[in-house]
């Protein structure tokens, strides 16, 4: 799934030597295994899922924790983005009805990435 909505997946796979491949395929994985397992756990947990893996990884990962971010095939080994960077702005409209109204964070956006 991931790979299908990363537009630069087929090309990042198709120009970099195996070795820089592996090494995004393992943060990519790494990634899935957190959201996979720590994505229903409660936020006070959050920190110390992210600490353990951490301290269980060998690989570079955000400060901020898995759970903050994405992996985009970017960059020399593909890189970790923050939900900021793809949260669009919030624009107001004294048209819209009180309750369509839908204010962009950090989780909407994320969940919102998830679900699509």
């Amino acid at each position: 799934m991931i790979l299908q909505s990363d537009p630069n997946a087929n090309k990042f796979i198709e120009t970099q030597e195996p070795a820089i491949i592996k090494k995004a395929m393992e943060k990519l994985l790494l990634w899935a295994f957190a959201w996979g397992l720590g994505g229903n756990l409660r936020s006070e947990l959050i920190e110390k899922f992210n600490i353990a893996l951490t301290d269980l990884s060998t690989l570079s990962l955000p400060r901020e924790g898995l759970f903050t971010c994405y992996f985009k095939f970017e960059g020399p080994e593909g890189e970790f983005v923050t939900w900021d960077s793809i949260k669009p702005e919030f624009n107001y409209s004294t048209d819209m009805p009180y309750f369509e109204l839908v204010v962009p964070t950090n989780d909407t956006v994320c969940y919102s990435w998830l679900i699509e």
